[in-house]
């Protein structure tokens, strides 16, 4: 799988709280381990950027997609997961996915400044 990384606004310095850079390293590793053991993408794109008080990360595979809202396998928690994570943090959390489309993952994290 090829992996395509943007970060956008380099120049922008974000400081997180650590609840919030935790959780959102662990949405995102989870993300990825999804697309990796699910989707059978061949490309992965994740881009972050930083807006007037926001933070976003998106990810998004070209892999099989599926039906969305998902009906949950006992043993797939994953995107429950992330949706309580993000809730953690008060972010916003968006999935748009459809079969043989792909999946795109997009967390919206408040920010100051």
């Amino acid at each position: 799988m090829e992996l395509d990384m943007k970060i956008i606004g380099k120049n922008s310095v974000v400081r997180l709280t650590p609840d919030v850079g935790i959780n959102l390293y662990r949405i995102f590793q989870q993300a990825v381990q999804n697309a990796i053991k699910h989707s059978g993408a061949s490309l992965l794109q994740v881009s972050l950027m930083k807006g007037q008080g926001f933070v976003m990360l998106c990810i998004h595979d070209n892999g099989k997609g599926f039906q969305w809202p998902l009906e949950i396998k006992p043993e797939h928690y994953g995107l429950i997961n992330m949706k309580k994570r993000t809730e953690m943090i008060k972010a916003g959390f968006q999935v748009e996915s459809t079969p043989g489309a792909g999946t795109k993952i997009t967390i919206k994290v408040p920010v100051a400044g």
